[in-house]
């Protein structure tokens, strides 16, 4: 279990940041170091964020909303 404050303590002093995933803990994550002033890239799997559980245009919607830079993955056929 990581306690309460750990990952913000774990940022402080960082401008930068990679996400990997975003689900909704990567979201919210990727949220919260956005409002402490970091740039946030997201490596995802899908086209969009939340797209697994919200589907394609709903994740676009909240990519558009986001400022995230998004990291496309290479997929091998």
């Amino acid at each position: 279990m990581i306690r309460p404050g750990a990952i913000r303590a774990a940022v402080a002093g960082a401008s930068k940041a990679v996400i990997v995933g975003m689900g909704f803990i990567g979201a919210e994550v990727a949220a919260s170091m956005r409002q402490q002033g970091l740039d946030v890239t997201v490596v995802e799997f899908f086209a969009t964020p939340l797209e697994r559980v919200l589907g394609p245009e709903l994740g676009r919607a909240i990519e558009q909303l986001s400022g995230w830079e998004k990291v496309a993955l290479p997929i091998a056929a």
